[in-house]
């Protein structure tokens, strides 16, 4: 039961309802073995970097932690599921095309992707643009220079850990090509958010924004699509384990 972020916890539980195909016969009440509050079980956190029990034993950020655990990207996930129907290159250039000219000027282009648009065009009251503006004018230069560095070394940390590696990795998104392609548009990402504008709904920052979401998304269905080898209908990918493949609190920070 959600004593500190029921609101959240009730944002979870509909995702069963909004995206049934996807989410319908999910467990979202369990608790995957990926997440404990045990500070005796191993971590990949050296000691030294940080006192993990002042983090475990607070009872408000664990139940922050453990719905966000569960909290997937439906507006997205909608438009990663019509990769069931359309090629993935044809959707992501009817996306890109969404991004550039507005969902009423793209007339082939389903619902779904001008929805997730629209979804990202909702501006909180405390965003200020013109603060966006002059953060990112102070980061432009670092972004630019420092980023290849920074994604690089993201993506090894990637590799070497077992959960966040998982879902790319059983998916083939970490594989090849598609890795080297990865790589760059994340290292890209970070210098277009940080141009004149860049975040605002036609700068090439939100774009760049709408997909990596996409992206995200795109993993995630195929984690929990794909099936065993042969006539096996079984899931590869172990939710009692793993969770929610690429949930919020994953790709929140990476995004």
């Amino acid at each position: 039961m959600a004593h500190y972020y029921p609101e959240l916890a009730e944002r979870v539980a509909r995702q069963a309802d909004e995206l049934p195909e996807l989410y319908g016969d999910f467990d979202f009440d369990t608790t995957p073995e990926r997440f404990t509050t045990d500070p005796d079980v191993e971590s990949a956190l050296p000691r030294r970097l940080g006192d993990r029990s002042k983090y475990l034993n607070d009872p408000r950020l664990m139940e922050l932690v453990h719905t966000s655990t569960f909290l997937a990207d439906v507006p997205a996930d909608r438009v990663a599921a019509l990769s069931a129907q359309y090629p993935v290159s044809e959707l992501v250039s009817l996306v890109r095309r969404v991004c550039r000219a507005g969902a009423e000027n793209v007339p082939d282009a389903p619902p779904e992707i001008g929805e997730l648009i629209a979804v990202m065009q909702e501006k909180p009251d405390w965003i200020d643009f013109d603060l966006i503006d002059d953060g990112a004018a102070y980061s432009r230069l670092y972004a630019a220079l420092v980023s290849p560095f920074m994604t690089r070394g993201a993506f090894l940390a990637t590799f070497t850990n077992s959960y966040a590696a998982l879902p790319m990795t059983i998916t083939g998104a970490l594989s090849g090509t598609r890795a080297a392609h990865r790589v760059n548009e994340t290292t890209a990402y970070f210098a277009v958010t940080a141009l004149p504008g860049g975040l605002r709904r036609f700068g090439p920052g939100f774009e760049a924004t709408v997909m990596v979401r996409l992206m995200h998304s795109m993993v995630r269905f195929n984690a929990l699509q794909r099936t065993g080898h042969g006539n096996s209908r079984k899931r590869t990918w172990d939710t009692r384990i793993y969770g929610l493949p690429v949930p919020r609190s994953t790709s929140s920070p990476q995004a």
